[in-house]
């Protein structure tokens, strides 16, 4: 949708699409260890970095921490304007700290499961 967006014309909605898609996946793995938090974006953001930066839960084998800073780029200039070609890389970083999200979510998954089947 954020590319939609941009090709029409309107950088600012495209670059606000892509930090609420950013924000929106750090919510939903805070949410894995913490049903209680709130909507609140520092809130979110500190979770984020205490529960899955800081343990290194997030890190890519490669990349390490890298797909967290774009994150962490994004809202720490929440507000600010955007330009065809910022909102262009705020798409692109949103994409590549999603897939980090899901690849995060599946390993945490795969650990949950082979532990389950360490019990039976």
């Amino acid at each position: 949708d954020g590319q939609i967006l941009l090709e029409a014309g309107d950088a600012q909605k495209a670059g606000e699409h892509a930090y609420k898609a950013m924000f929106k996946a750090a919510k939903a793995l805070v949410q894995m260890r913490y049903d209680d938090i709130t909507d609140d974006p520092d809130e979110i953001v500190e979770e984020f970095r205490e529960r899955y930066y800081d343990t290194e839960l997030i890190y890519d084998p490669f990349a390490k921490g890298k797909f967290a800073h774009y994150f962490f780029a994004a809202h720490a200039s929440a507000g600010q304007a955007f330009t065809k070609d910022s909102a262009h890389h705020t798409l692109e970083e949103a994409q590549l700290f999603i897939e980090a999200v899901h690849g995060c979510y599946n390993r945490m998954r795969m650990k949950g499961g082979a532990a389950a089947a360490e019990q039976n």
